[in-house]
This record gives structure tokens, sequence and C-alpha cells, in this order.
């Protein structure tokens, strides 16, 4: 992948990973059913949408981890040599990368499941762990946010500003009542970053020769 290239994957992971939310719509894990029985009938029903979402999230968590490694380079470049700080940040999308995945499993368990008319009980155990999976994004996040800000306030790569709004949403993750609202802000800080890439590559470039 050219460098002019490489800060679009940013960008186009979450174009991905967004269209696949709206695509597949509210899981039925989400939709407050009440016995295994509509859970399973609800899966069943919604599978093929929900396999399309999957497919297309798929394809943006793997250009996500093209985005860090791009953020890694633009750390490194700045960082002294000895600083850990970008490969944390590298370290933390790949953590959210593999929760993620683990999710999308769970989802094409419970699809596949239902389909095949398993018992209910076990698709709604599946859909339980599922809901609370949140584990893997949350440690992906505050790893990605802490060494960012720090990184960044330290060494550059990106604006200061980017730094502190790192920092601003590694509080937000670490406060309970409100940590969900750090999912979408991580989403808002890697399309900006993205952005600051992108014009820093078109800087480098120079302008047209006349």
């Amino acid at each position: 992948m050219t460098s002019k290239l490489a800060p679009l994957t940013g960008i186009a992971s979450l174009a991905l990973i967004i269209a696949g939310g709206l695509y597949g719509g509210k899981p039925p894990g989400e939709q407050g059913l009440k016995s295994a029985e509509e859970l399973t009938a609800a899966y069943a029903e919604q599978g093929d949408r929900l396999m399309v979402a999957v497919f297309l999230i798929g394809l943006g968590l793997a250009l996500l981890v093209y985005f860090a490694s791009v953020l890694k380079t633009a750390l490194d470049t700045g960082a002294a040599e000895a600083s850990r700080l970008p490969r944390v940040a590298f370290a933390g999308v790949l953590v959210f990368v593999v929760g993620a995945a683990t999710d999308l499993s769970l989802m094409v368990a419970m699809v596949e499941g239902a389909k095949d008319k398993v018992d209910p009980m076990v698709v709604q155990t599946l859909s339980t762990y599922w809901e609370n999976d949140f584990v893997p994004f949350a440690v992906g996040i505050v790893l990605l946010m802490s060494a960012s800000a720090i990184s960044i306030q330290r060494y550059g790569g990106l604006p200061k500003w980017v730094g502190w709004l790192a920092g601003l949403i590694l509080v937000v993750s670490l406060i309970p009542p409100i940590a969900p609202a750090a999912f979408p802000a991580t989403g808002v800080w890697i399309l900006l970053a993205s952005i600051m890439f992108l014009l820093e590559a078109r800087k480098a470039d120079g302008p047209p020769a006349m």
C-alpha cells in the first residue's frame, strides 16, 4: 500500500463498520426479546442481513489494522528511540480488533444455530455472552488512547490537540456511567487522525510542477 493511500485506511475502515452496522440493523440480542424461542426465531429471520453486516464489519476491522500500522509509523517518527508508546497504541488496536472479531464470530454462531434449529437455549446462552463481551473493546480503547495521548504530547507525530482529544476519550472510557460514549468517540478520533495523515501526505508531495 502506497503512502498516499495508507491514510485512507482509517476512513475506509470506519465507512465499512458503520455501513455494516446500519445494514444489519438492531440485532435480536438488543431487542429485549423475552424467551429463547423468540430470540432464536429473530436470528433466523434476520440471518441474511446480519451475515452481510458481519462481512462488511470484518473488512472494516482488517483495514483498521492497516490504520494502526500508519499510526504507529507516525508516532515512531517523533518518538524517542526507547519509547514503547507507539507499540502499545498498535497493540491497543489489535486487542480491539480481536474482541470485535470474537463478537462477529458469536453473531455467526447464533445465526447458523438458529437456521439449523438448535436448542433455543444454546442461542440464548450465546446471546448473553455476545451482550457482555465488551471487555476487549474497553481494554483496546484504553491502550490506544492512553499511549497515543502521551506519545503525541511528548514526541509529536500528530497535532497536540489530537493528543488532548485522545486523553479526553481515555477519561471518558474510565468513567462507568459514560464509558460507552468512548466507543463512537474513538471512531471520531480515528477519522480525525486519518484526515491529519492525509493532509500530511499531500503536503509532503508538494505543489504540482509548473
